[in-house]
């Protein structure tokens, strides 16, 4: 089987580490592969590189026929020579990401050709990446959304579908995707490695929880602010890295000071102690916490069960589910943090809600539905309380503010305090069972079994999935947050 494995670049990241462990686990297969990236990293792989200009990022500006064809020749050309043989099938990594709406355009050739493909989606430009999105749209279809769906999302018998989690799959579904071709296919989850540390870990508290992630707006920092306030003595908590963007940086610079004014026991930036590494971090952590609104792949839900460590914090059903479902148990997880909607006020709430819907239509270029405050409304609130996480930072601090200033008012928060994540048995049981069902091994061959499926298709005629079903999916109303307005 000669495969030719796509994506835009091989730095450090969240799909190159997926490439690598899809590399790793097809070496025991019947497998000729190789990667085509946009330049070759210096470090060693198990399997060929080969680099294709055309992968880069480009200019933004209108898509050529001509740009995508010449990707697609440069592509063959690559793969053939260091296939010696022309690809059986292309497995391609977030082609409908938006970043290079050049390859966007250059895969909808491929699927004419009949050529078998399996688009992997990692992303949606349509959740929450609006500049993306209409880089994208504008690129290939000049805003036209049914020529867009035409060459972003293909639809074919040689043509399938892989996705991080059963909601993303459902989501293509909905658009049109045959269930045959639409497939599963969760990250691998492996052990985080054992590095030593040189510098020792200075971080006192009997209760020590980390959460390792970059401080961006959809983690929900204020919601880890709330709990360094309102924890049980000796609580102490790390986050490990900052954001990037400016705009993300700002509200987290609101956060820190904060944090520091009251003398809040938390450390920011964790992450950058020089001779510390993460693992450190984690074996010196009691517990594991999380606080995100939103999730491409649970890997945060499964990764510190795997160094015998719990996870505490916000739960994410739409992404858990399936985990839930093979065995795995997040007995220390809440899905909502209520406090008293009349803290903030019902008419600011709506205000505030109206505002962000406005917003986030407006930048996907639809109309708001008449009702969409409403159901906004009422997926936010339950019996006279709000999700602390449907909050934007405002309602937040104020929230926060209010229980530092009146601190027996914590009574009416749901739940009440973080679970204490102690359970040997469930700590064990999980790490046991994360080690048996996600590891690469065991991906290697969801994967191949995917590979095999689409081999034995034959081509067909060519249509595509609903393009603007997917975005209204992404964004109905029930699902908004004001983190990622």
């Amino acid at each position: 089987m000669h495969v030719a494995i796509v994506h835009y670049h091989l730095r450090a990241g969240g799909v190159t580490r997926v490439i690598e462990h899809s590399v790793r686990a097809l070496l025991a297969q019947p497998v000729n592969a190789v990667v085509l990236a946009g330049a070759i990293p210096a470090a060693a792989w198990s399997c060929p590189l080969a680099a294709v200009a055309g992968l880069h990022y480009p200019t933004e500006g209108p898509v050529t026929d001509r740009a995508a064809r010449t990707l697609v020749n440069e592509l063959k050309r690559a793969a053939r020579r260091a296939l010696g043989h022309a690809p059986d099938l292309w497995h391609i990594h977030n082609h409908t990401l938006g970043k290079n709406p050049v390859l966007t355009k250059a895969i909808h050739y491929l699927a004419a050709e009949g050529q078998r493909l399996l688009l992997h989606i990692h992303d949606f430009a349509e959740d929450g990446r609006p500049e993306l999105y209409h880089a994208m749209l504008a690129g290939i279809a000049q805003g036209n959304m049914e020529k867009f769906g035409a060459i972003a999302y293909p639809q074919a018998a040689h043509v399938h579908y892989a996705t991080l989690s059963e909601r993303d799959s459902r989501v293509l579904r909905a658009a049109g995707a045959q269930p045959t071709a639409t497939h599963w296919l969760p990250n691998p989850v492996v052990a985080p490695a054992a590095e030593r540390s040189a510098t020792a870990i200075s971080w006192e508290g009997q209760r020590r929880l980390l959460y390792p992630t970059r401080a961006i707006r959809r983690k929900n920092i204020g919601e880890v602010i709330l709990w360094a306030l309102l924890g049980k003595t000796r609580d102490a908590f790390a986050l490990t890295l900052a954001p990037a963007s400016r705009t993300d940086r700002a509200i987290y610079a609101t956060w820190k000071k904060y944090a520091r004014r009251w003398r809040l026991p938390i450390q920011f930036e964790v992450g950058l102690t020089p001779g510390a590494s993460l693992a450190a971090w984690l074996r010196a952590a009691t517990a594991v916490i999380t606080t995100s609104v939103a999730e491409g792949f649970g890997l945060a839900f499964l990764e510190p069960w795997l160094a015998d460590r719990p996870v505490l914090g916000r739960n994410l059903p739409e992404i858990t589910s399936e985990f839930r479902r093979g065995g795995i148990r997040l007995p220390f997880m809440y899905e909502r943090l209520d406090i008293p909607v009349r803290w903030i006020g019902a008419r600011p709430l709506r205000q505030a809600l109206a505002g962000g819907l406005a917003k986030s239509y407006r930048v996907y270029g639809r109309s708001l539905p008449v009702d969409a405050v409403e159901r906004a409304y009422e997926a936010a609130v339950q019996n006279g309380a709000v999700d602390f996480g449907k909050l934007n930072e405002p309602l937040q601090l104020a929230v926060i503010d209010t229980l530092r200033r009146f601190p027996r008012q914590r009574r009416h928060i749901r739940p009440g305090q973080l679970a204490a994540g102690s359970k040997i048995a469930t700590v064990r049981n999980n790490a046991a069972l994360i080690a048996k069902t996600c590891n690469s091994e065991r991906y290697g061959e969801r994967l191949m079994a995917v590979y095999r499926q689409l081999l034995r298709e034959r081509p067909g005629p060519l249509t595509h999935l609903a393009a603007d079903i997917i975005l209204d999916n992404f964004l109905a109303p029930e699902r908004f947050c004001l983190l990622r307005a």
